[in-house]
């Protein structure tokens, strides 16, 4: 296993298990390292975490959502325990060490199981908004036709990929998250993806719908008063047209408002240690107890059970209030 600073174009070996369990334990002590110095320059670490597209799951109890959407693709690396995806279906089951490549617009549920020996759940997510990927399209959209780009979204994770995760990890220790950085390193993460055939499933979104536009511009402030106006103003497009455009992809401007705010809540009460009143606060909603009500419709658990149920883990493993990425 080489060492040192990661060569985009090398070779996506697996490693072997002895190899593979050394790159976990060392992507874990840079993750604690990373979690201590957001704590020490910040106190609000979990925002920091959500600005550079970085979410880290972790659970003692199994855990099972439903009617889960992302706005933006994303890329899960299971660390510890088993990660479960069914659609249509299709079940995908990602266990330590392997990837899930989630795409956007896409409804599915999740299940979380802890390992049998360390009772621990915990994987990492790096989500690709629209501009990284139009970034990645920019610099290497020629090379696109060459590569595998079938929907492909389980693997085990490469050597190289793991290094990339290190490396991000080791990076964010040091040095305070900035947005334009932080975009240039998931372009480069996309390229590792592209080159093992992984990264279908977040380029079939490079020409993004109007759903993904829409639900990624009300995910930047979902508690704000949204009005069908102010979005058409941002994307330029008249209101006629926006509703036209909706219809046509089976949704409306209010259930779009609201399917984006409930996956707010869910990174919310997941990923930060924020109280489930300001969690309903911060997307939207005003009564507690319609926020409540509204959660379990649709993911099948109350927020307070999910907070809950990652709310114990032990030691340096209690990631910034026991959360989980969506």
């Amino acid at each position: 296993m080489k060492s040192g600073r990661l060569t985009l174009v090398s070779e996506n070996r697996r490693p072997t298990n002895p190899e593979k369990h050394h790159l976990l334990r060392e992507l874990l002590r840079n993750l604690q390292e990373l979690l201590r110095n957001l704590r020490r320059r910040d106190r609000e670490p979990d925002r920091d975490l959500m600005q550079c597209s970085l979410g880290v799951q972790s659970c003692y109890k199994p855990q099972k959502i439903s009617k889960v959407t992302f706005s933006k693709p994303a890329a899960l690396l299971v660390v510890s325990g088993s990660k479960e995806i069914e659609l249509a279906g299709r079940r995908f089951v990602a266990k330590a060490g392997e990837l899930l490549i989630v795409p956007a617009d896409t409804e599915f549920w999740i299940a979380k199981i802890p390992d049998s020996v360390s009772g621990l759940y915990q994987d990492l997510g790096f989500r690709f908004d629209i501009e990284t990927v139009q970034e990645f399209q920019r610099s290497y959209g020629r090379g696109l036709e060459s590569w595998n780009l079938s929907s492909n979204w389980h693997a085990p994770a490469s050597e190289a990929e793991l290094e990339w995760i290190i490396q991000w990890l080791d990076w964010g220790s040091k040095y305070p998250p900035s947005l334009h950085v932080q975009r240039h390193r998931l372009v480069e993460l996309l390229l590792l993806l592209a080159q093992a055939g992984l990264a279908g499933n977040i380029l079939v979104s490079r020409n993004p719908s109007w759903r993904r536009r829409i639900g990624q511009t009300i995910g930047v402030d979902p508690a704000r008063a949204w009005r069908c106006q102010d979005l058409c103003r941002i994307l330029g497009v008249s209101e006629s047209a926006m509703r036209r455009h909706l219809r046509v992809e089976g949704t409306s401007f209010r259930d779009l408002l609201e399917e984006t705010r409930l996956m707010s809540s869910l990174v919310l009460v997941q990923e930060t240690s924020f109280t489930i009143s300001r969690v309903a606060d911060g997307v939207g909603y005003r009564s507690q107890s319609r926020f409540t009500d509204r959660f379990k419709e649709r993911f099948g658990v109350t927020p307070t059970m999910l907070r809950r149920s990652g709310s114990d883990v032990p030691g340096e493993f209690l990631v910034l209030g026991g959360g989980t990425l969506p």
